[in-house]
């Protein structure tokens, strides 16, 4: 039933009430609802808010009246000193108090704090923050009377105090810059034109010590004010400083090249995040990778952005490819195809940027192969696994594509698989391959897609492939022989069960590139056209409703050469090799010999070097750009012989001796959906069989296969394991070669051996 009249002429109030307007008609409409409220009796009390004196003199004859409460009149200072408790100081004025809105940001905090430092704070909690960069933030977001209040001595004083102890600048740098601050609405200004002068000191100083001939612009603040804290500066506010800066990194990258400078000294010149200033180091690097180094990864995470960060983590990576160690002698073949991964990506970037390559790399796969020839026979990487993988498909009903791309070497195979991906509706497998030794056209092209040595099939390629695939291929127009250097049409037919390309383009081309470069781009339109080709067979393949696949390889691949060869001729020169009759020469220094065939074979360089002619790109030796090549499956689906639901691996190529004749090997399972009554047995003559209940989807298992034989067994050997087992619907059993290292007897027992152990019998 109760009225309170409030003046709030400094718009204060939070509180409830009905607000007076300036007009007659609203005027005479509040009136009415006071005089009824008190007439009625009503309990709740009623608020009216008056936002000026003039206004509140229409109402001021309701005072004095039952139940008008004394008229209230808002005053900041009253209300701020009650919340404060404390006396405020007569600057503190109830418009200041308002301007800075201290009223609403106040909040209770340590009471053992100043006034001062409470109203600053209530401003802003950061204005007493110790970290430079949060004063600033904070002090940017200030409203134009704020910059009032640092007019107050009392509040200078503790401000000066705070830039002394805080961030540890000298009286004289204090007062210079809370000079420069209290300038108000230019301060923004201030810090923009602040940090451009800072980055551009550091920049004339970095360009001074290299004695770069790169002039900047005056200062035009006091070089104390240069001393503060850096503060971030954009690229769009930097004016000319990323197009000077980028001037210094290019010279200083001519300077290393010519070995006049450190790599590291590129990170010097990394001072700022801007993204041109970025993209300048990525090209640079990219031309020259010896640019890249740990300083210039931790300069580049120091930036804190996102775009310095991905260029660290991809130069990070590079760096650690350039530490890739030699092959060891006795690696296996799944570790050789992990280790080319990193030889790939790292000789890669080192041919593009025409960088020295480390030949030791090279030479250790070169051992490795001659050593361990026989091991990549019997691996899945081996050249004959093409022709098997083919004749599976062509059992299952498929219509096969072979695409073979002479001199596709698998250091391109990043340009392959950006042209399969555009491929729609077939899935892709991606592989490598051991090429047929030694790499040259007239011994690979054919032997990949029979399976058969060279030496062994006829001179005519079409009749080759009808013997090695004649079980698929009843009638003429089964088998589908296109070359690329000869007209014919692509179309597919009801009959055509195989279809052999051969593209011979990028071999073509490879002898008269001028550098690595050139030929990469060489090599994407060619691929761009394969798959176009291979499109439209797949096309064809769905009108005749048959299920494609396409496989795509190579004869061979490439290397780049570094040298000419200046020693003797010992045979007919053949690319890279020499075709020869006689097996060994004592002065073939550097040279492997190659049989092919009974009576001939090729001297292959174990090094990169030419025979003849000035050719940069060529092949015939047993580089891994060279030998290994590209082995990649397109499929409409995956044929049921692929989707195996069991996989057997060894987790240890080496075999344990737990007694005489008796050894154990490690294993792991693997499903790929639910198995059960799993039985794994040796082959003859090896004794050994172990079995596991069930394995789960998606699980895998270890185990230990215990086995014997009634021969001592040393060395590496190949064994045979059938693994049979349980799937749903069907019972099924695999044969699964493994090879493994059969440690050498302790003890080799000779007659005298024998005898004295026979003593004690």
């Amino acid at each position: 039933m109760a009225v309170m009249l409030v003046i709030d002429t400094y718009q204060i109030d939070t509180e409830q009430a009905a607000v007076a307007e300036n007009n007659v008609p609203a005027i005479e409409q509040l009136r009415q609802k006071i005089s009824q409220h008190l007439k009625d009796g009503d309990e709740h009390l009623l608020r009216v808010r008056f936002k000026s004196k003039a206004l509140y003199e229409r109402f001021k004859d309701f005072e004095g009246l039952d139940n008008v409460l004394p008229t209230q009149q808002l005053l900041p200072r009253s209300i701020y000193r009650d919340l404060v408790d404390e006396v405020l100081p007569e600057w503190l004025s109830n418009r200041l108090i308002v301007h800075l809105n201290l009223i609403r940001t106040h909040e209770d905090g340590d009471k053992s704090c100043s006034l001062i430092d409470r109203v600053i704070t209530a401003c802003g909690k950061n204005l007493l923050s110790q970290d430079f960069s949060f004063f600033i933030e904070a002090l940017n977001e200030q409203p134009a009377e704020f910059w009032h209040l640092l007019s107050v001595p009392e509040i200078k004083e503790r401000f000066l105090d705070h830039f002394r102890f805080a961030f540890n600048f000298s009286e004289e740098l204090a007062r210079l810059f809370l000079q420069k601050i209290s300038e108000g609405s230019r301060v923004k200004d201030f810090f923009v034109l602040l940090a451009y002068e800072q980055h551009q000191e550091i920049l004339r100083k970095k360009l001074a010590h290299f004695c770069f001939s790169v002039s900047l612009p005056p200062k035009s603040l006091a070089s104390l004010l240069l001393q503060l804290p850096l503060l971030d500066l954009l690229e769009q506010d930097a004016k000319e400083l990323p197009t000077k800066c980028i001037k210094a990194l290019e010279e200083l990258a001519r300077n290393v090249d010519k070995g006049n400078a450190q790599a590291r000294d590129m990170a010097d010149l990394i001072f700022a995040p801007w993204p041109t200033l970025i993209n300048k180091v990525a090209e640079l690097a990219s031309r020259n990778g010896q640019l890249i180094c740990a300083e210039l990864v931790d300069q580049l995470n120091s930036l804190h952005t996102e775009q310095a960060r991905q260029l660290a983590i991809v130069f990070d990576n590079k760096l650690n490819l350039s530490q890739l160690s030699a092959l060891s002698g006795d690696a296996t073949t799944d570790d050789v195809m992990r280790w080319s991964d990193g030889y790939f990506e790292l000789i890669r970037q080192q041919f593009l940027s025409l960088q020295p390559v480390n030949e030791e790399l090279n030479l250790s796969f070169s051992e490795w192969l001659i050593k361990q020839s026989a091991r990549v026979a019997r691996s899945d990487s081996d050249w004959r696994q093409c022709s098997k993988r083919v004749e599976s498909y062509l059992r299952e009903g498929y219509l096969v594509v072979i695409c073979v791309i002479d001199a596709l070497s698998a250091l391109n195979q990043d340009l392959l698989l950006e042209s399969a991906a555009q491929l729609e509706h077939l899935e892709l497998k991606s592989e490598l391959l051991f090429s047929p030794l030694p790499t040259l056209t007239e011994v690979g092209k054919m032997a990949i897609v029979t399976g058969l040595p060279t030496s062994q099939l006829p001179s005519d390629q079409e009749a080759a492939i009808r013997h090695r695939y004649q079980a698929y291929l009843p009638e003429e127009k089964s088998l589908k022989v296109l070359k690329s250097w000869q007209p014919g049409s692509d179309h597919l037919d009801e009959n055509t069960n195989l279809v052999v390309f051969f593209e011979n383009r990028i071999d073509e081309r490879l002898h008269d590139c001028v550098d690595f470069e050139k030929h990469r781009k060489d090599i994407v339109p060619i691929l761009k056209q394969t798959m176009t080709k291979i499109d439209s067979w797949k096309k064809d393949a769905g009108y005749l409703n048959r299920d494609i696949v396409c496989f795509i390889t190579a004869d061979h691949g490439m290397t780049v050469v570094k040298s000419e060869y200046k020693g003797e001729a010992f045979g007919e020169v053949k690319e890279r090799v020499f075709k020869v009759k006689n097996p060994t020469s004592d002065n073939a220094q550097g040279f492997v010999f190659i049989p092919h065939g009974a009576e001939s074979g090729y001297l292959v360089p174990k090094q990169r070097i030419r025979l003849n002619g000035n050719a940069l790109l060529t092949h015939g030796g047993i580089t891994p750009e060279e030998v290994l090549v590209p082995f990649l499956t397109l499929s409409s689906k995956q044929p049921e012989v692929f989707k195996m639901p069991l996989e057997l691996a060894t987790l240890s190529d080496k075999c344990q001796r737990i007694s005489d004749k008796s050894w154990q090997i490690s294993l792991e399972l693997s499903a790929g959906i639910n198995v059960k009554n799993i039985n794994l047995k040796l082959e003859s003559p090896l004794t050994g069989e172990e079995s596991i209940s069930a394995i789960s989807a998606g699980t895998s298992q270890k185990l230990i296969l215990a086995f014997s034989a009634l021969t001592e067994q040393s060395g590496l050997t190949e064994i045979t394991i059938h693994l049979s087992y349980d799937r749903e619907g069907a019972h099924e059993i695999n044969t699964k070669q493994i090879s493994c290292i059969f440690p050498a007897p302790l003890l080799e027992k000779d007659a005298a051996t024998q005898g004295f152990e026979d003593m004690f019998n």
